[in-house]
């Protein structure tokens, strides 16, 4: 057998069905631990901040990141960890203001089994003389580095409302705040934070205002045009003859907010919360929720699902849209129409077809 043709077969009969096997399991046990595996997070990531919070009382130093660097090495170990780290500018090459590693032992559940699996169907397929041990460790390795987001979309969801913390609110913040999972010295994924404040109509096209908080704002007659609004807050505010095109919405949330004449154009809704927000004459033209901005499937930046909560929806108009899976709750409907769109049962229930 040539090595080429063993490489083949190790991926199609051994580590394939074994990664789905382990992934399937990961994902399972998770779920049946979430609310255990958030209270330690929160914990973990509380005392952290805790400890931070004191050495800025005695140096004024501002933090401005904070990463959870999971440690490959602690995983062949058979003991995963994570480095949580502090630093005022920029990770990884400014010196940290302080740094814990903690043990994280739900993440990459079962990995060991993972492993000594593939090694006992290599053998059992004759492929020990292609594909020896370090090779099917350094395998295992990618398989867990390909499940980062896994961890990284339940750890959002974790701290989703930890800025209401009195731990959050005491930190001394940078222009921005940024808490952040990945690999040590490699790509992190936002998990929350906090910028300061913004005057959306001021900003040029395409600009960021990610993690922005607004509250009793009111804006008129503009357009919003490439806007990265992914998790801000809007609290209380106006939208009045107001155009979104093309912004990046992924877990905004609107709540308490009049939309009046609005047109939502162009963009993802991907775990946009709006609650108890009124809409009238407003106006979803290609619009979706199930994939990213990008609208490919591999962009899931999301912590949770598009959600419309105890809201006034009025004469408002949904074409070639997607919002199938969106969660609707306890809403108020006065003449929604339809055109070419596949929306959730609530919805669709209260919605005529434009003619």
């Amino acid at each position: 057998m040539e090595r080429v043709e063993a490489e083949k077969e190790f991926m199609e009969k051994c580590y394939m069905p074994l990664f789905q096997s382990w992934l399937q399991e990961v994902t399972q046990q998770y779920g049946a631990e979430f609310n255990k595996n958030e209270t330690l997070f929160v914990m973990y990531i509380k005392q952290f901040l805790d400890a931070v919070s004191k050495v800025q009382d005695r140096t004024g130093i501002e933090l401005g990141v904070i990463t959870c660097s999971i440690l490959w090495t602690s995983l062949l170990d058979g003991t995963p960890a994570i480095l949580m780290e502090a630093y005022a500018q920029k990770p990884f090459v400014d010196d940290p203001i302080m740094g814990e590693k903690v043990s994280v032992p739900w993440m990459f559940y079962h990995w060991s089994n993972f492993v000594e699996s593939m090694e006992r169907r290599c053998g059992e397929l004759g492929l020990g003389t292609y594909i020896r041990l370090p090779e099917v460790k350094a395998k295992a390795i990618q398989a867990a580095r390909d499940i980062v987001f896994i961890y990284w979309i339940a750890m959002k969801a974790h701290l989703r409302q930890f800025p209401e913390t009195t731990t959050w609110r005491s930190l001394k913040k940078g222009p921005l705040l940024c808490v952040t999972l990945g690999e040590y010295m490699e790509r992190q994924y936002a998990l929350l934070g906090e910028r300061e404040e913004l005057d959306l109509t001021l900003l040029e096209p395409n600009s960021s205002a990610r993690f922005a908080r607004f509250q009793n704002k009111v804006y008129r007659n503009q357009r919003f045009e490439g806007f990265v609004l992914s998790d801000t807050v809007f609290e209380r505010c106006t939208f009045q003859n107001v155009e979104f095109e093309a912004c990046t919405m992924c877990d905004a949330r609107f709540i308490d907010c009049t939309f009046e004449h609005c047109t939502f154009s162009n963009l993802s809704l991907m775990g946009t919360e709006i609650y108890a927000t009124r809409l009238t004459d407003a106006i979803f033209e290609r619009v979706w929720s199930e994939t990213g901005q990008s609208g490919e499937r591999k962009d899931f930046l999301s912590c949770g699902h598009t959600s419309i909560t105890n809201c006034l929806l009025e004469r408002v108009s949904f074409r070639n849209t997607e919002l199938r899976q969106a969660r609707v709750d306890n809403c108020q409907f006065i003449k929604l129409h339809v055109l070419e769109s596949d929306l959730c049962a609530s919805l669709q229930k209260h919605a005529v077809e434009e003619e």
